[in-house]
């Protein structure tokens, strides 16, 4: 039967592969290429066994959704806030930003924001707010300070934008940043001459699930600066893990103290909606800093790209903000029991493994040491792991590097148990 079964896989791709070169009159062409596609794009995604990489299907909701924004070619050019009479799709953007802010428990009056085209767009967004907001006070280069599993955006965004990036220390029990590392890494600059800051604080790295000490940075940057009269701009990274962490956690509040300026959040990393599909928040007294009249039409501009695709906040609306929140939480508390049982199984399996996680993130790292040697490529292969390699600064200052594989928990459907039997048939070369 298996081989039957192969047979057919076989003859199938033969005959998508035969489509893609084949002509008839355009529109038949067409179509047949399309099918042929999208066979091929499932053939290559596999939501089961993909237990390496953040994709998963989205919803019927979010697809219909998406599909009618794209037809209507919608263009949600500017800001809602700064709009007098909104449309019917930027009503809906702003429904989108307004649940977010309930979502994170944040002040309706004081803070605002737009929705982005993810992660990268939406800390960039923040770094020029900040870097804009920061130059009142010095006219030197702002320090932007990192650890080394900050989101490669950060760095990026960083360099576009101008700053000097310093990296910090990353606390080896916990894999977030190390606030006795933190506090020597402003008092050294501080000494050198640097008078404003730009600090991200992740909540969720993408390839560990760890997550800063966000209480103990407010705590720190506070007193710093009212010691050092100098000047801060921090926000929250929680692009990955922040929709686990808010459901989950009926005090999540990030915005609740007036040091953290804005916060990142993708719903198209768990919420089930295509790319892209972020949401960026900010203190809306910060906009004058960056916000710009546009010429030719009645508003000003407050976004980085100003022209923005309008099917996300349709895609986030429906899925999301219409949508049972008590369904919502039982998904990732599912999914985050989900998490601890596999982790406990394979502890039981590879006794010595070094696992890193917190309590409400669905992304679990899995340190490759002698206790748990690196997997067979086949396995990697199979189910989507790559080995992730990230340099940081440890709590004695030297330079190290970890090796692990991230797993992410992203569905119900997902294949994590058979990857335990998997290891487990493998023994030998694990």
């Amino acid at each position: 039967m298996r081989r039957i079964k192969y047979k057919l896989a076989q003859f199938l791709d033969k005959l998508m592969s035969y489509f893609l070169k084949f002509n008839f009159n355009n529109s038949i062409k067409t179509f047949f290429k399309l099918l042929a596609v999208d066979h091929f794009l499932q053939r290559e995604f596999n939501e089961k066994n993909n237990l390496g990489a953040v994709r998963s299907s989205i919803t019927k909701k979010s697809l219909w959704s998406s599909f009618i924004g794209i037809r209507a070619s919608l263009n949600n050019l500017g800001n809602v806030y700064t709009i007098k009479n909104l449309d019917f799709s930027r009503k809906i953007e702003k429904e989108v930003i307004e649940w977010g802010k309930k979502l994170i428990n944040a002040s309706s009056s004081t803070v605002e924001g737009y929705i982005s085209s993810g992660g990268t767009e939406s800390n960039l967004f923040l770094m020029w707010m900040g870097r804009e907001w920061l130059k009142q006070f010095s006219s030197n280069r702002a320090a932007l300070i990192t650890s080394g599993f900050t989101h490669y955006s950060v760095s990026k965004g960083g360099r576009i934008i101008g700053t000097d990036r310093f990296i910090t220390a990353t606390d080896e029990n916990n894999w977030g940043m190390d606030i006795y590392g933190l506090e020597e890494t402003l008092d050294n600059l501080i000494k050198k001459g640097y008078q404003t800051f730009l600090i991200p604080v992740t909540l969720g790295y993408s390839s560990t699930g760890a997550v800063d000490p966000l209480e103990k940075i407010i705590k720190l940057v506070d007193n710093l600066q009212k010691k050092s009269k100098i000047k801060c701009f921090v926000w929250v990274d929680a692009a990955m893990q922040g929709l686990p962490l808010a459901y989950l956690d009926n005090q999540y509040s990030p915005l609740k103290n007036s040091i953290i300026k804005g916060y990142v959040l993708d719903s198209d990393k768990l919420g089930l909606t295509p790319v892209p599909s972020g949401i960026v928040l900010y203190r809306k007294s910060f906009r004058k800093f960056i916000e710009k009249k546009i010429d030719y039409l009645d508003e000003v501009d407050a976004t980085l790209l100003g022209s923005r695709p309008g099917f996300p906040a349709l895609a986030i609306w429906s899925n999301l903000v219409d949508c049972s929140q008590i369904k919502w939480r039982k998904r990732f508390f599912e999914l985050n029991q989900k998490k601890l049982n596999w982790i406990s199984k394979l502890k039981d399996l590879v006794p010595g493994v070094k696992i890193i996680s917190t309590p409400n993130s669905l992304t679990v790292g899995i340190v490759v040491d002698d206790s748990f040697p690196r997997l067979p490529r086949s396995v990697e292969n199979h189910y989507g792991l790559s080995l992730a390699r990230v340099d940081y600064k440890s709590n004695s200052g030297k330079t190290k590097t970890l090796k692990h594989y991230k797993i992410f928990f992203l569905s119900p459907n997902q294949n994590h148990n058979k990857l335990l039997e998997d290891i487990v048939s493998k023994k030998k070369t694990v």
